[in-house]
């Protein structure tokens, strides 16, 4: 007898019976690439070409992302921004702010009097000597006041919005109007 007659057949499981087994059977081989996958030309020839598709590969999701970054932005920073930050919020809340010099003296003082806003600039002995702000009737108005502190000079508007300089002797008596 010859050696191929005892031979034994190769067993060949059907897909349903494969499946009990816990293999599967494939009817794909592995090959090389078919001779029109393969390019004759040389590498470094077909680098222009593949440059190209690239580029135009990135400039289709630059384009992509260039729609949707608005979208993204108002999505991801929403969600980011706590409410209480887009609330104004009074940061200070004061009806007088003293500014000093580096010995403690008060040098400026911004005040509200009676809901008339006034600043007025301090020399060092602590005497008011500029005064700008407006009135009560909300005019404005600049003071000028000697060391003593007593007012030599106002600017202001008048009822009807004229310019006024008044001037005024030591004992606080004007001395010269125009308007």
């Amino acid at each position: 007898m010859s050696a191929s007659a005892h031979r034994q057949p190769d067993l060949v499981y059907p897909p349903e019976d494969s499946a009990e087994l816990g293999t599967r059977v494939s009817h794909q081989s592995i090959h090389a690439p078919g001779r029109s996958e393969v390019s004759d030309e040389a590498p470094w020839l077909s680098l222009p070409r593949r440059l190209e598709k690239a580029e135009k590969q990135s400039r289709h999701v630059k384009l992509a992302l260039l729609f949707m970054m608005p979208l993204l932005i108002y999505f991801f920073v929403g969600q980011i921004v706590p409410k209480t930050t887009v609330e104004s919020v009074d940061l200070v809340l004061a009806d007088r702010l003293r500014l000093f010099d580096r010995h403690g003296n008060t040098r400026m003082s911004l005040s509200v009097y009676s809901g008339a806003p006034v600043m007025q600039f301090i020399d060092e002995k602590g005497v008011p000597r500029l005064s700008l702000g407006l009135r009560y009737e909300d005019s404005p108005f600049v003071s000028l006041a000697d060391v003593a502190g007593h007012t030599r000079a106002t600017i202001q508007l008048d009822e009807k919005d004229r310019p006024e300089l008044t001037v005024f002797d030591e004992e606080g008596m004007p001395t010269f109007c125009a308007n």
